[in-house]
């Protein structure tokens, strides 16, 4: 298992502490759980549920998003649904318009889902991905707004060339 600091996909740790924050603050002690009671062997068999549940979160974000036309996502082809997201494993993959409006809306969502959970995107471990049709000067212009780096030709995800 890893330490209790990082757990398991990092989660144990943000759990532990959201709901410390929040037993401590709150006066009146409705259903909250003591501190103390988030030990490993409450909190490790727990971490799989609470994974899925900050998924969902990002889910309804982008789907509420999606319903509102703040972002677009890609189609496939013409007849197709739009595809915004993909979630694998403790990876999201977000798809959308190479547009800086449609970035920082990408951009407010991830925002607004690190506070809701209380975590926060590793720039360093964040990517983005062009389509060839998207032109040089667009590129660079998106990945000097938002910061990611752009993946090198060569790169992988899971071992399947990308």
């Amino acid at each position: 298992m890893g330490s209790m600091r990082s757990g398991a996909n990092g989660l144990a740790a943000v759990y532990g502490r959201s709901v410390s924050r929040y037993y401590s603050t709150e006066k009146r002690q409705k259903a909250s759980v003591p501190p103390e009671a988030l030990d490993r062997e409450i909190l490790f068999p727990l971490s799989p549920f609470l994974f899925i549940l900050m998924s969902n979160a990002l889910t309804f974000l982008i789907d509420k998003a999606v319903a509102e036309d703040r972002i677009k996502g890609i189609k496939l082809n013409m007849r197709s649904p739009s595809l915004t997201h993909c979630l694998f494993a403790d990876d999201t993959v977000i798809f959308g318009k190479a547009s800086i409006q449609e970035a920082e809306r990408i951009m407010e969502i991830i925002n607004d889902y690190g506070l809701i959970t209380d975590q926060e995107v590793n720039i360093n471990e964040s990517s983005v991905f062009f389509s060839a049709n998207v032109p040089a000067e667009e590129k660079n212009d998106f990945i000097n707004h938002i910061g990611f780096s752009p993946s090198n030709c060569n790169s992988k995800y899971l071992g399947v060339p990308t």
